[in-house]
């Protein structure tokens, strides 16, 4: 059974770039235009990953993660944040 990964980005373009290239991989994709409606497919399901915006309307990522959950997410997003500010000569 092929893994299953959540995008959550209310960006159209990222959404269909995302989904095309995972699941040319091999992956199962759902897909979630903000975090009120990913947790609402998320209900009584099992994912392996997500793929997330941290800022979306309506519901923001950080009121859908919780406590150690939010740290990793938060952490995940500071050191992509830090690669971006980085040139390589």
């Amino acid at each position: 059974m092929a893994k299953c990964i959540m995008i959550v980005d209310d960006s159209v373009t990222v959404l269909q770039v995302l989904k095309l290239t995972l699941s040319n991989a091999g992956y199962e994709i759902i897909e979630a235009c903000d975090g009120e409606v990913a947790l609402e497919m998320l209900a009584g399901r099992e994912i392996d990953m997500m793929i997330t915006d941290l800022n979306m309307p309506k519901l923001d990522i950080d009121r859908v993660f919780s406590g150690e959950e939010l740290a990793l997410v938060q952490d995940v997003a500071e050191v992509a944040a830090a690669e971006e500010d980085i040139s390589v000569s």
